[in-house]
């Protein structure tokens, strides 16, 4: 319930340590509870592209992915949500 402090320490925790996938993700979930699935995905692309190039496997990305999962989903329930509330008109060839 408290995402902006969150997301503050996490913040704090990066400047330490960039890479520091713990606070990464945590950024990511703090992002998206507070809306931001936009920055959540981009925060996770980057957990992804570097984790390809990674010489060991990253167990976190496990749990990435299905923030990520996540973070899509809002995106598209957000994106119905304001086609469903679009005014309809009527098409040119129902005139």
């Amino acid at each position: 319930g408290h995402e902006r402090e969150a997301l503050g320490a996490f913040g704090r925790a990066l400047l330490l340590k960039p890479q520091l996938t713990a606070a990464r993700l945590g950024s990511a979930r703090s992002l998206l509870r507070q809306g931001k699935a936009e920055e959540s995905l981009a925060l996770m692309q980057d957990m992804f592209a570097e984790a390809g190039a990674a010489k060991r496997p990253n167990p976190a990305i496990t749990e990435a992915r299905n923030l990520y999962a996540e973070a899509q989903e809002v995106l598209v329930r957000r994106d119905l949500d304001q086609m469903r509330q679009a005014p309809s008109t009527p098409s040119p060839t129902t005139r």
